[in-house]
């Protein structure tokens, strides 16, 4: 099971915007037990958040972007058993008209993806609980004090590399079964070797298109991304709230020219396609 992602933007009702942003400060304080939301809960939430958008030319809006597991509508009804006062939350936005249309409402709301990747695809939020859960029994185990004094045994190493040149006399069938393995490795290994090679050429090719078809229309002059100067006190702002998690999340809303959107989803296409086909799990462009 793939994790999916959930992006929904709705107008706020106009005089609503300090309640919404008052509401949201009390849920990032008290996530479990806040009246509100408690993303704790979830069964299905990878990751979460809200945010508030400043939109000079359509009025202030909401943001909300999760990845789930499971189909939309089981993870629409878990938010509504995790949110016991969604309706203080939601009805400050235009469209709601309560929990029996809030599927309807994010539907109508939300926006589909032209590019996902996705780092780990067969990792639920169970499995990873399950993986975080059996790190800490072995690092309980680990931190006991007659463990350390077993590590510490000057005798435990050398018995192992005495097992270790144990010899076995292995009979014919096992033989050609042995090196049937090694040659079956090594045809693993060239045809790994093809497709990385192949990967590779298509790399130089999709880089080569990104490279015509996103070339901004003023040569950037800050960076080597961006022509655009960074507010520094704003993005320090920004690291003081964010900065506190393993593992977060980044959104960044930008307004597209008209002009270049065929070109943006043709690179998002490619961006999409790359994501899944031409990289490792966990590894995009090289950034882990």
């Amino acid at each position: 099971m793939s994790p999916n992602p959930l992006t929904v933007i709705v107008k706020i009702k106009p005089g609503e915007e300090a309640n919404i942003k008052s509401l949201l400060e009390a849920i990032d304080s008290d996530p479990a037990n806040n009246p509100y939301v408690r993303f704790p809960e979830s069964r299905q939430t990878h990751l979460a958040r809200f945010a508030i958008l400043n939109d000079p030319d359509n009025g202030p809006r909401l943001l909300f972007s999760s990845n789930y597991d499971g189909d939309l509508d089981s993870y629409l009804n878990e938010l509504i058993q995790i949110s016991p006062g969604m309706d203080s939350l939601w009805e400050k936005c235009q469209g709601y008209t309560g929990k029996a249309q809030f599927s309807e409402f994010i539907n109508q709301h939300s926006y589909q993806p032209e590019a996902f990747y996705i780092a780990f695809r067969n990792e639920t939020v169970e499995s990873l609980k399950n993986y975080i859960a059996i790190r800490k029994h072995i690092e309980n185990l680990l931190n006991l004090k007659d463990v350390d004094n077993y590590l510490d045994c000057s005798g435990v190493k050398p018995f192992l590399d005495k097992v270790a040149q144990v010899s076995q006399t292995n009979t014919w069938w096992e033989v050609v079964g042995l090196n049937g393995l090694k040659l079956l490795r090594g045809l693993v290994a060239l045809g790994q070797g093809i497709l990385n090679l192949i990967r590779q050429i298509l790399l130089v090719i999709i880089n080569f298109l990104a490279s015509i078809l996103g070339k901004p229309e003023n040569t950037s002059e800050i960076g080597q991304y961006t022509s655009v100067k960074a507010d520094l006190a704003q993005s320090q702002l920004l690291a003081n709230a964010e900065d506190r998690f393993v593992q977060n999340s980044m959104n960044h809303l930008v307004d597209i020219k008209p002009e270049r959107i065929k070109r943006l989803k043709i690179v998002l296409f490619l961006v999409n396609w790359a994501g899944q086909y031409l990289f490792p799990p966990a590894s995009l462009v090289n950034i882990t």
